[in-house]
């Protein structure tokens, strides 16, 4: 049960990992040999216009590890409100972590809820704020163009304001994301983990090409995500994204 708990607590975590796939920004600030690499990135996956549009969006994915199955429902609103959701079966209860505007939450392996704050509060926000496309250069101050792959896969290196870097692999052909490799510090106990993601089944969702499908390598773990519904700008309301009383801030 210890590892099912673990699974279930992580398999909430990647969700991050996935949603932060779905392009919702433009690369741009001062010239870098990899911008226009990016930029045919943001070209291939729908354009500037539809992509600044984007004010919510709630996405729903199941994400499978051999028999063990996982319902993740992740809500995002304009500019960094966000709720990942996973109902786990096993356990009888969700496992969810959030963020308000203000202050981060998650739930642990023993169903306690905790802040999020730090590095950890930072990665998880990364790929979830909506607001990526005004603050993007802030959060990627460092980006280069790598030689490319033995097969003529493009690739990128970006790095954080918070001290993480991200190696990303476009399709030569389509110049969409087809991998990233990154890492994501677990703490003292557990270390820094290497976290690989592999998207694949890209489809138009309103003139936005988007992944539908996602294998997780994360440390010794592997993980198949298949998302089911992509919806934009939906209705939602804020305070649908409610931080527990226990974890908020004094």
């Amino acid at each position: 049960m210890a590892r099912t708990k673990s699974w279930g607590q992580r398999l909430a975590r990647l969700m991050v990992q996935v949603v932060a796939a779905i392009p919702i920004c433009v690369w741009a600030a001062e010239p870098d040999s990899a911008d226009p690499l990016l930029q045919r990135y943001i070209n291939a996956s729908g354009g500037a216009n539809r992509l600044g549009a984007l004010r919510s969006r709630v996405t729903e994915a199941t994400m499978r590890s051999g028999w063990f199955s996982v319902s993740v429902k992740t809500t995002q609103i304009w500019p960094d409100r966000i709720h990942v959701e996973a109902r786990v079966p096993l356990l009888g209860r969700l496992i969810s972590s959030g963020y308000d505007g203000t202050v981060g939450w998650a739930t642990g392996e023993d169903g306690a809820l905790r802040q999020l704050a730090g590095r950890e509060l930072q990665e998880f926000l990364l790929g979830q704020r909506l607001d990526r496309l005004v603050r993007l250069f802030e959060l990627y101050p460092s980006r280069h163009l790598l030689p490319a792959g033995t097969d003529g896969s493009q690739r990128v290196e970006l790095k954080t304001t918070f001290g993480t870097s991200e190696t990303w692999t476009f399709d030569p052909a389509t110049g969409l994301l087809r991998s990233t490799d990154g890492q994501r510090d677990e703490g003292p106990k557990k270390g820094v983990v290497r976290v690989v993601s592999r998207f694949e089944d890209y489809r138009n969702v309103d003139g936005l090409v988007l992944p539908f499908k996602c294998e997780v390598q994360d440390g010794k773990d592997q993980f198949t995500v298949a998302i089911t519904k992509i919806e934009d700008n939906v209705s939602i309301n804020a305070s649908s994204i409610e931080i527990p009383a226990s974890v908020k801030a004094p």
